[in-house]
């Protein structure tokens, strides 16, 4: 089970060596710590779009489909 930080609550994301804090090495962070409160511009434009119904035009599946045929 992890524990997430209550809203509004920052998360120590230093460590301590030697008495010193250093920030620490890309993979030493914690991740959900440094997760806004707040939903993202993009993810919000995304969740309207579809609720009205338009649909995803990503070209992944197209460019999936026209790859399998070369084979």
């Amino acid at each position: 089970m992890t524990t997430q930080p209550t809203p509004g609550q920052k998360s120590d994301t230093t460590v301590r060596r030697d008495q010193d804090s250093e920030p620490q090495l890309p993979h030493e962070r914690d991740e959900s710590s440094q997760r806004d409160d707040q939903p993202r511009p993009r993810i919000e434009q995304a969740h309207r779009d579809v609720s009205r119904g338009l649909v995803d035009t990503d070209r992944g599946p197209p460019a999936d489909r026209a790859y399998r045929k070369q084979k």
